[in-house]
C-alpha cells in the first residue's frame, strides 16, 4: 500500500509539472472572442460567428478602443464603424455603426483629446463628431506633404502617439515604378534612389503640425510602434514568477522520487520518464530566467537611449 501510494503521488506530481513545463492555451493567459469573420467556405467560424450588416466587409486596417464596451475600426475600403458590445462573452448582441467615410485607404487609427486620427494615403486626418449625432462631420488635415505617385504600394501606416504629444506615421516605397509614376518622384542617383517624397521614411507630426522626417532606409513599415518599458519589466518579473513555480515543482519531484522504494524494471522505466520531464523543467525554468534577463536589459537600454537623446517613448 505504501508503494502503492508512493507511485501515485509521484505520477500525479508528474502529471501537474509536466503541464506546466509544455506550452499553455492562449485561454490560459487571456480570452480570444471571435467578434466578426470574414466569410468562409469552410465550416471554421467560430460558434458564436454573426457577419456585419448589409453585406459589410470588415477589412480592419486601424482599430482603438474607445471604453469598456465599444471599439471603432477603420477598415480599408475607406470607412471608421464604431462596434458596441464586443466584449460581451458571446458577443451575440454586436451592434455596427458607421462613423466616417470617404477616406483614402486609411491604415490606422488613434482616439485622441476627442477625436480620430487616421493616415489616409496622402495626409494624417482628424475627425471628429461637432454636433454629437453619432457620425462625423469635420475632416481637417493635420499633416501632408509625402510624395504620393500613384503606385498601389505607396501605404501610409499610422499614427501612433507618444509621451510629448508627436503623431508617427511610415510610409511605404512604392516598388517598380514606371511610366507617369517616374515623373512624380524624387531622384537621387549618387544613391540609385527614385521614390516619391519621403517615401520610405518614419515621419514626426509635431502638435504644431510641422512634418518631421526622422529615420529613413525602410522598405516595407507594417507599424510604428511606441516603447512600452513599465511593460517590458512587468513581463520579465511574471517570467520569473513562472520559473519559480517551475523550480518548486520540480523540487517536490525531487523529493518524491527520492522517497521511492520501489525497484524493478517497470520502477526503472517511470524514473527514466520522470527524470527527462523533470531535466525539461529546469530547462524552461532556465530559459525563462534568461528571457527575463534580456528583457530587463533590454529595458534598460531602452530607457536610457530616450533618456540621453528625449526620443519617443
Amino acid at each position: 500500500m505504501v508503494i502503492r501510494n508512493t507511485l501515485l503521488v509521484v505520477l500525479f506530481c508528474c502529471l501537474c509539472v509536466d503541464g506546466a513545463a509544455n506550452a499553455a492555451e492562449e485561454n490560459d493567459y487571456y480570452r480570444m472572442i471571435s467578434v466578426a469573420t470574414s466569410e468562409s467556405r469552410t465550416s471554421s467560424r467560430a460558434e458564436n460567428w454573426k457577419p456585419a450588416p448589409d453585406e459589410l466587409v470588415l477589412e480592419v486596417s486601424g482599430l482603438t478602443v474607445l471604453d469598456d464596451h465599444r471599439v471603432a475600426v477603420a477598415i480599408r475600403k475607406g470607412e471608421v464603424w464604431i462596434m458596441d458590445g464586443v466584449y460581451d462573452d458571446p458577443p451575440k448582441s454586436v451592434t455596427y455603426r458607421r462613423f466616417a467615410s470617404a477616406l483614402h485607404e486609411p491604415l490606422g487609427l488613434l482616439y485622441h483629446d476627442g477625436a480620430f486620427y487616421t493616415a489616409q494615403r496622402s495626409e494624417l486626418t482628424r475627425i471628429k463628431d461637432t454636433d454629437d449625432d453619432g457620425q462625423a462631420d469635420e475632416y481637417l488635415t493635420v499633416a501632408k506633404g509625402w510624395g504620393v505617385t500613384g503606385h498601389y504600394h505607396e501605404y501610409a501606416y499610422g499614427p501612433k502617439l507618444d509621451r510629448d504629444g508627436n503623431l508617427w506615421v511610415t510610409l511605404n516605397i512604392g516598388m517598380g515604378l514606371k511610366g507617369t509614376q517616374l515623373d512624380r518622384t524624387i531622384k537621387e542617383p549618387a544613391l540609385g534612389y527614385r521614390q516619391g517624397r519621403w517615401r520610405g521614411w518614419g515621419m514626426k507630426v509635431t502638435p504644431d503640425g510641422d512634418l518631421i522626417p526622422v529615420c529613413a532606409g525602410i522598405n516595407l513599415e507594417y507599424y510604428f510602434s511606441t516603447v512600452d518599458v513599465e511593460g517590458m519589466r512587468r513581463t520579465a518579473a511574471n517570467l520569473r514568477t513562472r520559473a519559480a513555480e517551475l523550480a518548486t515543482a520540480g523540487a517536490r519531484l525531487d523529493a518524491q522520487l527520492a522517497s521511492m522504494v520501489y525497484a524493478g524494471p517497470a520502477a526503472d522505466r517511470f524514473r527514466a520518464t520522470v527524470s527527462d520531464r523533470r531535466r525539461r523543467i529546469g530547462q524552461a525554468a532556465s530559459e525563462m530566467h534568461a528571457s527575463a534577463d534580456t528583457l530587463t536589459r533590454a529595458a534598460f537600454t531602452v530607457e536610457s537611449s530616450l533618456g540621453q537623446t528625449g526620443g519617443a517613448g
